[in-house]
């Protein structure tokens, strides 16, 4: 357990490394798994690259979705299990980042879009902010005389 703590740790600490798209070309990923054994296993920069190097054929959709036993035919039992275990928790965390900055963005844009709030508390709500707003609008822009408004505010 503490290994798996660790790797997210060192995880967290990534600078700028995307997975790869699920059209991305081999070589696409076999430059991201170079750089993440760089930078998760500490391997030398020729180190990754030969074990990346053994990635020929799959795309950034096999990448997530290739059984261990797919790994370990592709890179030899030695390095599947390392290449295996850091793409997908690098995978897994950054689409749970993604997931997160999705959902604090909708919650800071529209707090009162909140999923326990329901589509008639949305509408009172957007009623009271037109309301308001029209409020603060002065009167004077409006071609409405004075005696006007008690009948708009009724109607409202």
């Amino acid at each position: 357990m503490a290994n798996l703590s660790a790797s997210l740790e060192k995880q967290s600490l990534i600078p700028q490394l995307d997975p790869p798209l699920s059209t991305a070309a081999p070589s696409e990923v076999r430059a991201f798994i170079t750089e993440l054994l760089i930078l998760t296993r500490n391997l030398s920069a020729q180190h990754a690259k030969e074990v990346a190097d053994k990635w020929r054929l799959g795309t950034g959709r096999e990448l997530t979705t290739y059984p261990p036993s797919v790994y370990a035919d592709i890179f030899g039992s030695e390095d599947a299990w390392m290449v295996y275990k850091e793409s997908q928790l690098f995978i897994r965390r950054a689409e749970q980042e993604k997931n997160k900055r999705q959902d604090d963005l909708r919650k800071c844009t529209f707090p009162f879009l909140l999923d326990h709030v329901s589509h008639h508390h949305f509408l009172l709500i957007l009623w009271f902010l037109v309301v308001c707003l029209f409020l603060a609008i002065p009167l004077s822009s409006f071609p409405l005389s004075s005696h006007s408004l008690p009948t708009l505010l009724h109607l409202a």
